[in-house]
């Protein structure tokens, strides 16, 4: 029943090719213009950009494969469009293979075919190694029935992140309500960031030059958190760290549970608190610390206001320029301008986001276990196990 072809066997590829700039226009004349990755969705292309002279074009429900750092993304197209050299066009033969179909292949043996892809610098797949690629094949009546399955598994997942995005709207909302907007207009007192710390130091960039060298690194020991733990809200663990004795040289730089850590390169601003079930360690470079004193501000009410507050982030920016927040930045930065509610009121919020948290959690945890299982049942299926 079921067969092993070559995806050239059941499918017709177009490879991509990008159209000079002249034709590109943002008044949606011509066809959308798709280049990469960069303009997928969960399923289908967003479209940003229009070409008027297109050189490759794909149709309405070709599977649209990224070619080009990265390898093996796919989307696919729900309208005529013109494709760049970073995709190419995968579509379906009429009585042969079922799109959508070849579509969960591809994304289920995205790791696989992104393995395939060479370069230095910028890894791509070409097409004889797209024609190569091994598809599982059924009837076609199977493989709509397989992509009907996946198709409901996978609005499953959409549920699950929708609910989950939604608690961080909720908790926007319930800021925005106890607080109000913009802090110039607000009745709160205002006070300057160092204001609220305990010491000055406790605002403070991470260890530099003579400090931690590169040979200090270690595999393994104390955790050096830095922006890649601060962009994933510290979900992301570490993979860098020292010996004790370098850590208790550097407990000067130290994190513990409710530091604000921010980050002090790329995105500049972005911050996360430090969780209390955590392991201490020790701030990158790339990153500062704000440690709040607790009878003055709540640190969760203080990431929600560097997080939301317009005027805030327009402060960071300036003693930023948008760079890198330097040491003498880092002095400025002491002197940005925050909203201090009564702290009775900063802890209630505070309550309000725990509850929040635990019910986000729950749904995490819920969507781990349906990723689990839809990658399970992707596998149950293209071995022809569920029919």
């Amino acid at each position: 029943m079921m067969s092993k072809k070559k995806l050239s066997d059941i499918a017709v590829i177009t490879m991509g090719q990008s159209p000079s700039s002249e034709t590109y226009n943002t008044n949606g004349i011509g066809l959308p213009f798709f280049q990469g990755k960069a303009d997928f969705g969960v399923i289908h292309p967003s479209v940003r950009v229009y070409c008027d002279k297109p050189q490759k074009k794909a149709q309405a429900n070709d599977i649209l494969m990224s070619v080009r750092a990265p390898v093996g993304a796919t989307n696919i197209a729900d309208q005529s469009c013109c494709i760049g050299r970073g995709l190419a066009a995968i579509t379906a033969m009429p009585g042969v293979s079922f799109h959508k179909y070849v579509y969960y292949f591809l994304k289920y043996c995205e790791k696989e075919i992104e393995d395939m892809g060479v370069g230095s610098t910028f890894k791509a797949i070409s097409r004889k190694d797209l024609e190569s690629v091994q598809i599982s094949m059924f009837p076609l009546d199977v493989q709509m029935k397989i992509a009907d399955i996946l198709d409901r598994a996978a609005a499953l997942i959409e549920t699950r992140k929708a609910q989950i995005a939604k608690m961080d709207l909720l908790v926007i909302s319930q800021y925005a309500k106890m607080f109000g907007g913009n802090p110039e207009d607000s009745m709160w007192e205002k006070v300057q960031l160092v204001e609220i710390c305990k010491s000055q130091n406790d605002i403070k960039c991470g260890p530099f030059g003579t400090l931690l060298y590169n040979a200090d690194y270690r595999k393994e020991g104390i955790p050096i958190y830095g922006i890649p733990q601060v962009n994933s809200s510290f979900e992301k663990k570490p993979s860098e760290f020292v010996e004790l004795e370098k850590a208790q040289e550097l407990n000067a730089f130290s994190l513990m549970h409710g530091d604000i850590v921010m980050s002090r390169k790329g995105n500049v601003g972005t911050c996360a608190i430090f969780p209390k079930d955590m392991e201490q360690g020790i701030m990158h470079s790339d990153v500062l610390r704000v440690r709040v004193d607790r009878e003055k501000m709540n640190p969760i009410f203080l990431a929600e206001q560097l997080h939301n507050s317009q005027y805030v982030q327009w402060q960071i920016e300036q003693v930023s320029h948008g760079a890198i927040m330097a040491g003498t930045n880092v002095t400025k930065l002491k002197g940005i301008v925050i909203e201090n509610p009564p702290i009775d009121l900063q802890n209630n919020f505070a309550s309000f986001v725990h509850s929040v948290d635990r019910t986000k959690s729950e749904l995490q945890r819920g969507m781990v276990k349906l990723e689990m299982l839809y990658r399970s049942l992707m596998q149950k299926c293209f071995k022809g196990e569920t029919f």
